[in-house]
């Protein structure tokens, strides 16, 4: 695209540093370091600002830190109960340190994913929930079977 009608466009827009920290105010994590990455890219003055404003944002609620910005509903629910304070289970991983795929194969966390997911009225939902009664499975063995973990977390991760 030409560059005068990026220009063009971009005029009475906010500035890319000044959106990143609006996103930072409304807990936006994950798309305020979009706005960063943009920023540092085009080697813009101010990125230190949007910077410090992250690392601030990220420390006071490391919870944003999994998915990006503050979670409602399932994942929401999800993500609380995964949880972990000091003084319970010092050795659990809590979800703003590690990856959502590391977090739903902890046993716990799988199954209360599963039990958020079959309370779903999303047909769609309902029918990924039915598939881990399938039994003859090429990928993964049945979730039926001592080993069925794996698919367990694949099914819980496909709807969040």
């Amino acid at each position: 695209m030409d560059g005068v009608v990026l220009q063009t466009a971009g005029r009475n827009t906010p500035f890319l540093i000044d959106g990143g920290l609006s996103l930072v105010q409304n807990h936006r994590l994950g798309a305020a370091q979009l706005f960063l990455a943009a920023a540092r890219d085009a080697r813009l003055a101010g990125s230190e600002k949007l910077s410090e404003a992250i690392s601030g944002l990220a420390d006071k609620e490391p919870a944003l830190k999994i998915s990006g910005s503050a979670e409602s509903g399932r994942l929401g629910a999800l993500l609380t109960f995964g949880q972990v304070t000091p003084e319970s289970n010092a050795g659990k991983l809590t979800p703003g340190a590690t990856a959502l795929t590391e977090f739903i194969v902890r046993s716990d966390n799988r199954t209360k994913a599963l039990e958020l997911l079959e309370a779903s009225p999303n047909p769609l939902v309902q029918a990924l929930m039915h598939f881990r009664s399938v039994t003859n499975t090429v990928l993964f063995p049945p979730a039926s079977s001592a080993s069925g973990q794996a698919l367990d977390a694949a099914v819980s991760i496909c709807d969040y």
